[in-house]
C-alpha cells in the first residue's frame, strides 16, 4: 500500500501504480494533499490485470483536483476473472479537462466502482467519469454528490454502459 500526505502533490507525465498481474491483490493508494493536479498522461491506477482484485485509491483535497490532457487519468480496471478496485474522491473543487476517471472491466470480474464527494465538479473537453464492461462481468458504480454544481460541457459525459453481455452499473448524481 501507498500513502501520501503533503501540501501539494503535482504530478506530470508521471504514474502512481498499485497494479497487480497475477494472485495477489493490487495496493492501495491513499492521497491526502491541500491540491492535487494531473497533466500530461499523467496516472494514478490499481488495475487488476490477472485474478486478484484491483486496489482501492482514495484521494482527499482539502482545495483541488484538476486533471487535464486526453492521457490524464484515474482508473481501478480489471482485464480478467479479478474485480475491479474503487476510487473515492473527496474535494471541494474538482476539475477534468479531457481527462478520465473510469473503472472497467474487460473480464469476468466486476468493474471499479467510483465516489465522488465534491463542492463542485467541472468536465470539459470531452473529460469522462465512466464505469463500463466490456465482456461478461458487470460495470461498476457511481455515485457523485456536489454540493454548490455540476458543468458538464465540450462533448464531456457521465456514464455507465455494457458493450458486452455484462450488465451496466447504477449512476447516482446528487447537487
Amino acid at each position: 500500500d501507498l500513502s501520501i500526505t503533503a501540501p501539494n502533490l503535482s504530478l506530470d507525465d508521471s504514474w502512481i501504480t498499485g497494479a497487480t498481474h497475477g494472485e495477489g491483490k493490487g495496493g492501495n493508494i491513499s492521497i491526502d494533499v491541500g491540491s492535487l493536479s494531473l497533466t500530461n498522461g499523467a496516472d494514478i491506477f490499481s488495475n487488476s490485470y490477472g485474478i486478484g482484485n484491483g486496489g482501492t485509491i482514495n484521494l482527499t483535497a482539502s482545495d483541488a483536483i484538476t486533471i487535464s490532457g486526453e492521457e490524464s487519468d484515474i482508473s481501478v480496471i480489471t482485464c480478467c476473472s479479478g474485480e475491479g478496485g474503487s476510487i473515492l474522491i473527496s474535494t471541494p473543487n474538482l476539475g477534468l479537462d479531457g481527462s478520465w476517471i473510469w473503472g472497467s472491466t474487460a473480464g469476468e470480474g466486476e468493474g471499479g466502482k467510483i465516489k465522488i464527494d465534491a463542492g463542485s465538479l467541472k468536465l470539459t473537453n470531452g473529460a469522462h467519469i465512466e464505469s463500463n464492461a466490456l465482456g461478461v462481468g458487470n460495470a461498476g458504480e457511481i455515485t457523485m454528490t456536489a454540493c454548490d454544481a455540476i458543468t458538464i460541457s465540450g462533448n464531456s459525459l457521465i456514464s455507465t454502459s455494457t458493450v458486452g453481455s455484462g450488465i451496466g452499473g447504477s449512476l447516482l448524481i446528487t447537487v
